[in-house]
């Protein structure tokens, strides 16, 4: 079913688990955020620890390694 398949898919994406650190590429602030969905036209949400959601498009958002 759908809700399990898109389950998975968010448990295999490259930092699922916790928080991490993420660029604002308008901004060029750092963020720390986990990975709260990714929806079908691409736009990446993530959570800061405070709960609140950020949306993203392709190139919006770096990870910080």
């Amino acid at each position: 079913d759908q809700e399990r398949l898109t389950a998975e898919y968010l448990s295999l994406l490259w930092r699922s688990e916790g928080f991490h650190r993420w660029l604002d590429a308008a901004s060029g602030r750092e963020f720390e955020a986990r990975i709260g969905s990714v929806a079908p036209d691409g736009m990446l949400t993530l959570v800061d620890p405070e709960n609140n959601q950020h949306v993203y498009a392709f190139k919006e958002v770096a990870a910080v390694l």
